[in-house]
């Protein structure tokens, strides 16, 4: 244990003696180096301006990409519809109409709101896994007089500009 001591105070006064003997200038990094300059997390803003809290859209705004799992009940739709006229919003497109019965459920539900609130349904392939991207929708079974209402008389009403282009279109159809 003394040897194992001795050894050990003779390695700390070899290293201290090596320290106070080298040259001041000598430093241990290359003559390139330059230490990098200190950078904020955030770069400082060249303007300074006050916030606007915008809490309503000037013109009426369309949500293409709306999740409405919260749409089950009629008071539900209620205080969306209500929100929506806070804001300015004038259609949602719910993504999360379900298939099957919950899609029946929601549109049944939905009907009084169908100019407001635009349900999709979700596809399920023959195994029960949901499919993605791949398919081509065409009404999905829906009425001809809904699909009007919905692709038609909601883009007519939004973007008036483009009546004769889907009038010109509906008559090809026929």
């Amino acid at each position: 244990m003394f040897r194992r001591l001795l050894i050990f105070a003779l390695w700390i006064a070899v290293t201290a003696i090596a320290i106070a003997l080298r040259p001041a200038g000598a430093q241990q990094k290359p003559s390139e180096f330059k230490p990098a300059p200190e950078v904020p997390a955030m770069p400082k803003a060249l303007m300074k301006l006050p916030r606007t809290n915008i809490t309503r859209a000037k013109f009426p705004a369309v949500d293409i990409h709306f999740h409405g799992r919260s749409l089950r009940t009629s008071q539900d739709y209620q205080k969306t519809i209500q929100m929506m006229d806070e804001i300015n919003l004038a259609v949602i497109s719910d993504m999360d109409g379900g298939f099957g019965q919950a899609f029946d459920h929601a549109t049944k539900i939905g009907e009084p709101y169908k100019d407001r609130v635009i349900h999709f349904a979700r596809l399920r392939s023959p195994t029960g896994a949901p499919l993605h991207g791949r398919w081509r929708i065409y009404g999905i079974g829906l009425p001809d007089e809904v699909l009007r209402k919905v692709y038609y008389a909601n883009a007519l009403r939004h973007v008036p500009a483009a009546r004769a282009t889907v009038e010109r279109r509906l008559a090809a159809r026929l």
